[in-house]
Order: structure tokens, then sequence, then C-alpha cells
């Protein structure tokens, strides 16, 4: 058999002294999603997924409240929430500037092209 480690504390020693960034993405998103829109929200994940977002899909739960989403973005450090009710529009809320607005899938699209 033939192994293969590497020590990540060392890598990531030999890289900065090598004066080599390594480019993080912390462009985070969470899609939010009634139970009726699973269809939707996979389809939104997927197009934040491939415009360079790390996103979370999250299923919401009844006995949760809105509120309770925000902190945990807060915590985990996720810029957006797309909060998808069912009514045809998508709910974007900047966690950070703790602002909201309507918005439609063909416009997330249209801001990400």
């Amino acid at each position: 058999a033939i192994g293969f480690a590497i020590d990540v504390d060392r890598l990531m020693s030999a890289l900065s002294r090598q004066k080599i960034e390594v480019p993080v993405n912390y462009d985070k998103a969470m899609v939010l999603y009634m139970p009726s829109m699973q269809k939707n929200a996979v389809d939104l994940a997927n197009v934040l997924r491939h415009s360079g977002f790390n996103t979370e899909l999250i299923r919401k739960r009844s006995i949760k409240n809105i509120d309770d989403y925000i902190g945990y973005a807060t915590r985990f450090d996720i810029n957006t929430i797309y909060y998808l009710e069912g009514k045809g529009s998508i709910l974007q809320i900047n966690v950070k500037e703790q602002t909201h607005k309507n918005v439609k899938l063909e416009q997330i699209k249209e801001e990400l092209a």
C-alpha cells in the first residue's frame, strides 16, 4: 500500500512563507423555502451556486419564524436570505444591512449574470 499525508499547518505555513494567497469565497446565501416551493428553491440554489455563492438550502419549519433564520444567518456570516413563501415572489433579505425587498427569480438571474 502507498500512503500520502499532508500536515495542513505545515502547508499553510509554507504558503505564507512564499507569500502565496489562496482566494476564499465569502459570498454566502441561504435559500429558505416553504415545502410547496421546494422545486423553485432548488432552482434558485443552483443559480446562486453557479454564480459562485456558497448556498444553504433550508426548508422552513412551521415552529420557527423568519427572525430565527436571520439569527442563524448572522451567526454563520450568511449575507443574504432568499425566502420563498409560495406567492410567486421571493423576499430577499440583506442580513448585514437589515433590509429586504421582494424580487422575482428572473431579476436575481439578471443581477448575477
